[in-house]
């Protein structure tokens, strides 16, 4: 296995071992967040779900940028993922897109990963790469530029106001159900 290989599939591994539930809507709650004095990880996660603002989600132009996405065959982001499909949130409603990220922690994890090391949430841009790539677990999925899009920078200014937020400790309670 190349570096590369290992290094997407650990972040992809770490990714989900924070997700209680990988698929919203599977067996059980589609995500019950973590317990109080959970991990370091669920915590951060649970932080960072209040954080973030509707109003800095429409600022950032992240519904347009995600919906509107379009891979190597023309087909939008939310053609597919605009219910949650495989685990990603993408539509061009604000409300809807917002309420799903910042709610349940599958969909906000593919978006953005704990850095426990470091105390912070980051931009998860392995994820992206990998999908792009079609590699597994996504094979089958149409190709797209991973990290010079519309939805990416839309992603990181998103990440950016956000970080602003929590690090002016204005955060509202977490949002996670």
């Amino acid at each position: 296995m190349q570096a590369a290989q290992r290094v997407i599939s650990l972040s992809l591994m770490f990714t989900l071992a924070c997700i209680n539930d990988p698929i919203p809507g599977g067996p059980g709650q589609p995500d019950a967040g973590a317990p109080p004095g959970g991990s370091a990880a669920d915590e951060l996660v649970r932080e960072w779900s209040g954080c973030m603002t509707l109003d800095h989600f429409k600022l950032a132009g992240m519904a347009t940028a995600w919906g509107s996405l379009a891979a190597a065959n023309g087909q939008a982001c939310s053609s597919c993922h605009g219910s949650g499909l495989q685990g990603f949130y993408a539509d061009r409603d604000d409300v809807g897109m917002f309420t799903a990220i910042s709610t349940i922690k599958g969909f906000l994890v593919m978006f953005f990963s704990p850095d426990v090391a470091n105390h912070k949430m980051i931009v998860n841009e392995t994820i992206f790469v990998a999908v792009a790539a079609g590699q597994p677990p996504f094979a089958g999925h149409p190709p797209f530029e991973p990290r010079n899009n519309a939805g990416m920078t839309a992603l990181r200014s998103f990440h950016n106001v956000t970080l602003l937020q929590q690090q002016a400790h204005t955060c509202d309670p977490p949002r996670l159900h």
